[in-house]
């Protein structure tokens, strides 16, 4: 519990310094958590329908990027939030992954709020799914608010964090260089 108190804080407290980053912890019983933090610039041009995407990520020997994007959802815009996956390796013909849970922040800037949305458990694989997400995470039009401190300097800081639960067709050491590991 200290890690992971100790890794959110470093976090929050470098959140506007960074456009990407990636923290693993390892809990005991070794269930592994990912967290991935995302700047996306220029939100007042997104483009409806148009994916965003973040720096890639190796964990469980699969890439994982943050996508956003504009779309409208029973008439209105939101902004979506998408966490994808696929194989490091070219060569593995079918895997599968088992997240759970899969939590989606956008944060506020000038605070240590955040929204936040869930999904409880989902199977990302080659020959499927291989994204999951929110697509209706905020209202556009509320995300732009300037009263809601989610836009600033035209950007926004998008977090998720999830748990490689199990795979299959792919290794499952962590594949992640010592550095990245706090």
């Amino acid at each position: 519990l200290a890690s992971w108190q100790c890794m959110l804080s470093f976090i929050v407290n470098n959140r506007d310094n960074m456009d990407s980053v990636v923290k693993i912890c390892q809990f005991l019983g070794g269930k592994e958590r990912c967290v991935i933090r995302s700047r996306f610039d220029g939100v007042s041009g997104f483009q409806q329908g148009a994916l965003k995407f973040s720096t890639s990520h190796v964990n469980a020997n699969l890439l994982w990027r943050i996508s956003a994007r504009k779309h409208i959802y029973n008439g209105q815009s939101y902004l979506g939030v998408y966490l994808n996956c696929k194989s490091e390796d070219v060569t593995t013909q079918k895997w599968s992954c088992q997240l759970q849970p899969i939590l989606f922040f956008l944060h506020k800037h000038k605070s240590n709020l955040c929204w936040q949305s869930e999904i409880s458990s989902t199977k990302l694989e080659s020959d499927g799914d291989q994204s999951c997400g929110d697509e209706s995470m905020k209202l556009w039009s509320e995300m732009l608010a300037e009263e809601k401190d989610y836009v600033k300097d035209d950007s926004i800081l998008v977090e998720i964090e999830f748990r490689v639960k199990s795979t299959s067709g792919i290794s499952t050491s962590l594949g992640i260089p010592e550095t990245m590991i706090r």
